[in-house]
């Protein structure tokens, strides 16, 4: 999807924004049909829904995680109409669904099976047989099952389109190694990043699939290695957003944080908190200890990014003026 034109990829993360609001619809409407005749397996109060800091800590970085990655669209801008008026709005009018969604559907979940027993992997799979129990079950399963998996794929997809193009920029501006600027000669899509792309992460899936006992314990291992990974260049933009307010406060800006500099400096030094926790987090698990497998892939990752960023200063050409991607 990253090596086709944006006109034709985006319809991927577009039709699996459909696929999971079709399965967000169903599992709300069963969850609703099965509370009528069943009792709920959770009982939502106050007592319940208070929030528990001390079991609680280990789900704050996946809570961190799901609120990212609003910016991403923004590495497609040059083929956008209007990104400075398009992009706040998309911003907030996703959120206010997200929000809904996602609460409506923890909800649903917690209808029908009791929060101890949800299960990372196969949780899904068996929320939606108690809902559609009946002549209709293998069907509809299936086809939210398909969804699901589909949407997956969709949002893989819709990150790869977004990174892929951050890094053969990288790549053209010399701050990694050339083969990340490797284009598509018809569209300027970035083949280059997406196939070292694939073979890194394909890679990294494989090695940490050999020492995992499970698919829950390879689900989460992945998911957090990944995580933490994820959150260290937001902190090192939150850093040089607050450089930049400091050193070029004045400079125009299509996308500006209001309240001016005590409150730019407030959420920049909050993110950086926020997302060094979380960080934290997904390495050491409060009463277990070091997760060490996510600690060494994390330095191995990092170990590797530096020497890309090495071979790149050192191999590149003084004063060659590179082109811009393509639109």
């Amino acid at each position: 999807m990253s090596c086709v034109a944006l006109d034709l990829g985006k319809w991927v993360p577009n039709i699996g924004a459909v696929a999971k609001l079709l399965f967000f619809s169903a599992i709300i409407v069963g969850a609703w049909n099965y509370s009528r005749s069943h009792p709920m397996a959770n009982p939502l109060n106050s007592e319940t829904l208070a929030i528990r800091w001390g079991e609680g800590l280990a789900y704050i970085p996946a809570i961190i995680y799901g609120m990212l990655g609003f910016e991403l669209v923004s590495a497609g801008s040059d083929e956008m109409r209007d990104p400075a008026r398009d992009v706040p709005r998309a911003m907030i009018f996703s959120g206010l669904l997200i929000a809904l969604f996602y609460t409506l559907g923890t909800v649903a979940v917690l209808t029908a099976i009791p929060a101890q027993d949800v299960n990372l992997v196969e949780g899904l799979v068996d929320m939606l047989r108690l809902f559609f129990a009946g002549a209709l079950e293998g069907p509809v399963v299936t086809l939210l099952g398909c969804c699901v998996l589909f949407a997956a794929f969709a949002s893989g997809a819709s990150w790869a389109i977004g990174v892929n193009r951050s890094a053969a920029e990288a790549g053209l501006e010399g701050e990694l190694p050339k083969v990340f600027a490797i284009e598509n000669p018809k569209n300027g899509s970035p083949i280059g990043a997406a196939v070292l792309m694939g073979v890194v992460s394909t890679s990294a899936m494989l090695l940490y699939s050999l020492s995992t006992g499970s698919n829950e314990d390879l689900f989460y291992t992945l998911f957090s290695f990944s995580g933490v990974i994820f959150f260290l260049p937001y902190i090192g933009m939150a850093c040089a957003f607050l450089q930049l307010r400091r050193r070029d406060p004045d400079h125009p800006r299509p996308f500006q944080v209001p309240g001016g500099s005590v409150i730019a400096v407030l959420f920049g030094l909050l993110c950086i908190l926020t997302l060094s926790i979380a960080a934290f987090l997904f390495m050491y698990t409060p009463g277990e200890g070091p997760k060490w497998q996510v600690v060494i892939g994390v330095v191995a990752m990092l170990g590797l990014g530096e020497l890309l960023i090495h071979w790149a200063e050192k191999n590149q050409i003084p004063h060659l003026k590179t082109p811009k991607l393509r639109n």
